[in-house]
């Protein structure tokens, strides 16, 4: 099988696969984001984008999200507080809506944890004994 893009999980791998199944070529692919750890945005050379999630059972599906609404669920994401107010919005999301947002929940916290990790080694870089000597083999 072709590699249409580079997967970093199993159900990026399961929704390359279902594309390939589909008869989707690398040359019908014009640039790929992964949205998450389950989630795919698949872009034409016309353009056009399709968001493919994989869920639990290994089944892949197509979003069904407009561009308006995806934009509008991302500025309030951005702007949920601890305040029961600014969640509301969330509380009659759609199957594919949901399915969206638990993907941006999912890359927000990856990413934090990256930085964390890099914090991390860096304060531990900082405080191991530096020596001016090489060891004698």
């Amino acid at each position: 099988m072709e590699q249409l893009f580079k997967c970093d999980t199993v159900k990026q791998k399961k929704i390359e696969q279902w594309l390939a199944a589909q008869g989707i070529s690398a040359g019908d692919i014009a640039d790929v984001k992964l949205s998450g750890p389950a989630m795919v945005r698949i872009t034409n050379p016309a353009g056009q984008y399709m968001d493919l999630y994989c869920n639990t059972a290994y089944e892949v599906r197509i979003l069904d999200i407009s561009q308006e609404r995806e934009e509008e669920l991302l500025w309030y994401w951005c702007e949920e507080t601890e305040d029961p107010e600014t969640q509301e919005w969330s509380w009659d999301l759609t199957a594919d809506e949901a399915a969206m947002v638990e993907q941006w929940e999912k890359q927000y916290a990856h990413g934090i944890r990256k930085l964390l990790e890099r914090q991390q080694t860096a304060m531990e870089s900082e405080t191991a004994p530096q020596h001016d000597w090489e060891p004698e083999l």
